[in-house]
């Protein structure tokens, strides 16, 4: 009798080993499938980083914070996520993400609403031509409204290739700043330094709407020699509208369909007009540049 008990107590024993064993499995499999990667594909991709993942649990981008200050076509602020995938590339300063990388910037106007969410995520052998980028934009409630290879994209985020067509931060070591005005073993101790020329801001893009019949920002805008301006068509009724250079920059209208962009970059320093053809309104836009 004694021995059946044993017996019993045995297999009892085996028995739950075998569902708790189970279960670790299946908790194991569900983690694993929560970390797959995804295809380059825009639904597949936020079902990932809304019900997979809410991205909205991750990390910052290392050093930014909630509602940075932003340009278009990113809105007025941003809060950039980084998947966990990202971080290491990032902190490490590697040069490029690696692949999976996934960032996520939320878009707001100046009232802080979410007007977008945009993304790009790195997918192996993708586009290699740009850094196998995929991006994607959707409206606040996910719908897609655009995702690829994205020509606007790679041209804009083109300007930072060498940094892996991130704007956010930099990817590389930093190169430590020359030390100046320092007397060397030479020097007398009342030698002037030669000053150093002031160096001119690096290029940046700058980011110009065209809605309501008309720019924003209307009137002046002053750039630097070397910046590119991007027009960028947002008109509410999605209308298209041509940019007339008055100046003969482009010899024709630049034709902007609705979400489209036009950039030029500015070389020489001047002031430069610019109107919209057939515009009843009649905004005409000034650039400086400096």
């Amino acid at each position: 009798m004694l021995r059946i008990k044993e017996i019993v107590i045995v297999l009892l024993i085996l028995i739950s080993a075998s569902i708790l064993m189970g279960c670790t499995d299946i908790g194991t499999i569900d983690k694993l499938e929560a970390q797959k990667e995804v295809g380059a594909d825009g639904k597949e991709l936020y079902d990932h980083i809304t019900i997979d993942n809410d991205y909205q649990n991750w990390s910052y981008w290392p050093g930014k914070g909630e509602f940075e200050p932003a340009r278009e076509p990113h809105g007025e602020f941003v809060t950039t996520y980084v998947s966990n995938t990202s971080i290491s590339s990032i902190e490490n300063k590697d040069g490029n993400m690696s692949a999976g990388s996934i960032i996520v910037k939320n878009n707001y106007d100046d009232n802080k609403e979410l007007v977008a969410i945009t993304a790009m995520y790195k997918v192996d052998g993708y586009d290699p031509e740009h850094n196998d980028w995929f991006w994607v934009k959707y409206l606040p409630d996910g719908t897609i409204e655009a995702e690829g290879k994205i020509e606007d994209c790679n041209g804009c985020h083109g300007m930072k290739k060498s940094n892996d067509y991130i704007f956010t931060g930099i990817l590389t070591q930093g190169i430590p700043e020359p030390v100046t005005g320092t007397p060397n073993a030479t020097q007398t101790p009342t030698s002037t330094p030669t000053p150093e020329p002031t160096p001119r801001p690096e290029p940046t893009n700058i980011s110009i709407w065209i809605e309501n019949n008309g720019f924003k920002p209307y009137g002046n805008v002053e750039i630097n020699m070397g910046d590119t301006v991007v027009w960028w068509n947002r008109e509410k009724f999605k209308n298209p509208r041509d940019i007339i250079s008055e100046d003969g920059l482009w010899d024709e209208p630049v034709h902007l369909n609705f979400m489209r962009t036009f950039n030029y970059t500015f070389n020489e320093t001047g002031t430069y007009y610019f109107s919209l053809m057939y515009n009843e309104v009649g905004s005409r836009q000034e650039i400086t540049v400096i």
